[in-house]
């Protein structure tokens, strides 16, 4: 998480710790003027929770990283 914290923040991004979803929270937020906001899940999440805020938070993106080789980006 801490590798992805200082890369988005190096890259002008707002990144915000554990912010609220409309169901849960995130592992990480992160917002740049003009760009939707991403929200990242770091290992795992339930499918519950992922349908109910993708469906709910219409014009923002959730980045899923389970482990270091893998990333899955959901636009809405």
């Amino acid at each position: 998480m801490d590798a992805l914290e200082i890369y988005f923040a190096t890259n002008e991004y707002e990144v915000i710790t554990e912010p609220n979803l409309t169901w849960g929270r995130a592992d990480l937020g992160l917002f740049r003027e003009g760009e939707h906001p991403l929200y990242v899940e770091i290992g795992t999440t339930s499918i519950k929770k992922l349908m109910i805020n993708v469906q709910a938070m219409k014009g923002s993106d959730f980045l899923l990283v389970p482990d270091e080789d893998r990333a899955i980006e959901i636009r809405t």
